[in-house]
């Protein structure tokens, strides 16, 4: 169950330097366009995870009880959901849209690109949200090849796409790509669980009892991820402080970190399916054990990344194209970058471990204290005492003392 969605995850943070890349060969309006439009795309990510997360967990306690056809049910009625949020997202993206990106400082062309590439995006929002949901019974029953089989295929297919729609399009022909990619998806995932019986049941039977059951689980998951933006905004407004330098190594950086920090994330994503499944079936002991188990194997695999990270950071140093001061910034940041990263494990399998016992609200209070709470009080501090580097000290430590509640949460779980 790891592998499979380590590698998926490592290949889903491919997309967005594939689209930005795409888009430098427009110019430099179509390149700030993309970038200003990454946080809306997050936004589509936020509702899509949450759900299919909801979906899995919920599913999998049902398969785990053995009650196939419930779960089945649910699954059904997470669509619907999914498909009802696609539109009201869509309803909404195309009018606040404009506005998150004026209020971001976009203006000028750059404005206007970017608008046509966020119009694009939330008019293909139920292709989302949908693609992610139908995965979710798959995951639900063991099994995370078919969506790591999509994210790959798709990679190659949005990069061929952007060349044939953006040559008629611009801006708007990558975003296109990325939509076409998304209902592929979706009618290619949903054929593959439809051979293995996950059948779209009859939507006339509505009950209210499993939406509520699905928001429950969902709007806490939603939350926690929407307060991600939030955290690196809070940081590069403070990393701004001490010049355009630190902010161009901060956000180079910050993608370098995603490849080495995403796979880990999936690797222990597999918690959530299996723990959950233990927990239908009455199995707290073994839900415990599973949580455990990937922790550890996952730990293993963040103690490698990170020794890797050291290794490779004078070489991402000349890759990244920085020099001067933004380079020595790069160099001084992956250090820190590399000593936080196991903190990553820890914490993402105790929310997810806490959604497979059917408590996802852990995840978005933990959110809350490490994205929005802790930067606004410990960043300014370490700051003030060590300059640019308290920076880089505030972000480990800040994740690391998350890592260490986070740890203690979960390990009170086998005394309850």
């Amino acid at each position: 169950m790891g592998l499979p969605a380590a590698a998926a995850m490592f290949v889903g943070t491919l997309y967005a330097p594939i689209d930005l890349w795409c888009a430098g060969r427009l110019g430099g309006d179509a390149v700030v366009a993309v970038s200003f439009a990454a946080p809306i795309f997050f936004v589509l990510m936020a509702f899509s995870v949450g759900l299919a997360q909801a979906a899995t967990a919920l599913i999998g306690r049902q398969l785990g009880a053995g009650e196939a056809a419930e779960a089945r049910q649910t699954w059904t009625h997470a669509l619907v959901l999914a498909a009802g949020l696609g539109g009201i997202l869509t309803i909404i993206g195309l009018w606040g849209a404009p506005l998150m990106l004026a209020g971001q400082g976009a203006n000028g062309e750059a404005l206007r690109l970017a608008r046509e590439f966020s119009a694009v995006l939330f008019g293909g929002a139920a292709g989302f949200l949908l693609v992610a949901t139908i995965n979710s019974a798959l995951v639900a029953s063991g099994d995370a090849r078919p969506n790591f089989w999509f994210l790959f295929g798709g990679a190659f297919a949005n990069l061929l796409l952007n060349f044939l729609l953006m040559r008629k399009w611009g801006v708007a022909g990558i975003a296109a790509s990325t939509v076409v990619v998304q209902l592929a998806g979706m009618l290619g995932l949903y054929w593959v669980a439809h051979r293995r019986g996950w059948v779209f049941g009859r939507v006339t039977m509505v009950r209210a009892d499993i939406f509520r059951a699905l928001l429950r689980q969902a709007a806490p998951n939603v939350a926690n991820m929407l307060m991600i933006p939030v955290a690196v905004f809070l940081v590069t407004r403070q990393v701004a402080t001490f010049g355009q330098d630190a902010v161009a190594a901060y956000g180079f950086a910050l993608r370098i970190e995603h490849l080495f920090s995403m796979p880990l994330i999936g690797f222990v994503s597999s918690v959530l399916p299996l723990a959950s499944r233990a927990r239908g079936a009455g199995d707290l002991r073994s839900a415990f054990r599973i949580w455990i188990t990937g922790l550890g194997l996952a730990s293993l695999a963040a103690l490698a990344a990170s020794l890797l990270l050291v290794a490779l950071a004078p070489k991402l140093c000349v890759y990244s194209g920085l020099t001067g001061s933004a380079a020595g910034h790069l160099g001084q940041y992956l250090t820190y970058a590399a000593v936080a990263l196991p903190a990553y494990p820890v914490l993402f399998s105790v929310v997810f471990f806490m959604q497979a016992l059917g408590r996802p609200e852990y995840g978005m209070w933990m959110g809350l204290g490490r994205h929005c709470l802790a930067p606004l009080v410990v960043l300014p501090l370490f700051a003030g005492w060590w300059g640019l580097q308290g920076v880089w000290i505030g972000i480990t430590t800040i994740a690391w003392a998350a890592a260490a509640i986070a740890l203690a949460l979960g390990l009170r779980q086998r005394a309850a």
